[in-house]
């Protein structure tokens, strides 16, 4: 499948690096099936032997979509834009090209990005049907290790709602769309809810 025998050699050396080589080696294949120009592609290829020795249940997200490890589109869905975050910051994190602090400041942007498009979706949809909606004030903030910056691959993410004083079901629904959202990724999300006094 790797026709470069240097290229073969650190392909060997990074699965034999990872915490379970001999099941590294399937689910790799399986990733190198989906996508042959995998074997091609750096620093995909890296990421995917880093993950193949460390995780079953994300080797077998990228053998369905090899994409995901090199990253996602903003037009795309959600969940495929936090899975690809995951397989490109935990690959390179496997694979020694970045420290847990690099990987834990990464995975927290990942997700500021992710919550800030969710609430610009959510504002939007509520405020198609109530216009009004869209001028009142609504704030989503960062709290636990997201909010400190050090969030790790299986963190749940805390979120405090700030609202208006009085709140209304309208605005109140945008809080709720975030959360579907957020939960429809498999992401563990605490949350809380304050008004402005």
């Amino acid at each position: 499948l790797v026709p470069d025998p240097d290229r073969r050699s650190s392909i060997v050396d990074l699965v034999a690096s990872g915490a379970d080589p001999v099941g590294a080696w399937p689910r790799l294949i399986s990733m190198i099936e989906a996508d042959p120009e995998l074997v091609l592609t750096s620093p995909a290829l890296e990421r995917a032997c880093a993950i193949a020795g460390a995780s079953r249940a994300l080797s077998q997200a990228i053998a369905r979509r090899p994409g995901l490890l090199i990253g996602s589109a903003p037009a795309d869905s959600v969940p495929l834009r936090r899975r690809a975050s995951l397989a490109t910051i935990a690959g390179d994190d496997l694979a020694g090209v970045i420290d847990m602090t690099v990987a834990t400041t990464r995975f927290s942007d990942a997700i500021d990005h992710l919550v800030e498009d969710v609430q610009s979706r959510a504002t939007a949809a509520i405020a198609a049907k109530y216009p009004l909606v869209a001028d009142l004030p609504f704030a989503v903030i960062a709290m636990g290790k997201w909010g400190a910056r050090e969030l790790n691959y299986s963190s749940d993410i805390d979120l405090l709602f700030v609202l208006p004083q009085r709140q209304s079901p309208r605005v109140q629904s945008i809080a709720e769309f975030i959360l579907y959202t957020l939960w429809d990724t498999r992401q563990k999300v605490g949350h809380a809810t304050r008004n402005i006094e």
